[in-house]
């Protein structure tokens, strides 16, 4: 599991430097941008965040 793990680790590493490593920032940053404009509309109209929904399910 550990290896697992590491060669994870060390490729995510090398994406950040090699060809397309514009794409997995920009892919990361989409990501979180949407994530947290969701959250905000949940928090204004008082609902639960969607893992606390999804874990009552």
């Amino acid at each position: 599991m550990i290896e697992i793990v590491q060669m994870f680790d060390r490729d995510m590493i090398e994406r950040l430097s090699g060809p397309m490593h514009a794409g997995i920032l920009i892919q990361s940053t989409m990501a979180f941008l949407l994530a947290l404009k969701d959250g905000l509309r949940d928090a204004r109209e008082d609902r639960p965040a969607f893992l606390v929904l999804a874990a009552r399910h």
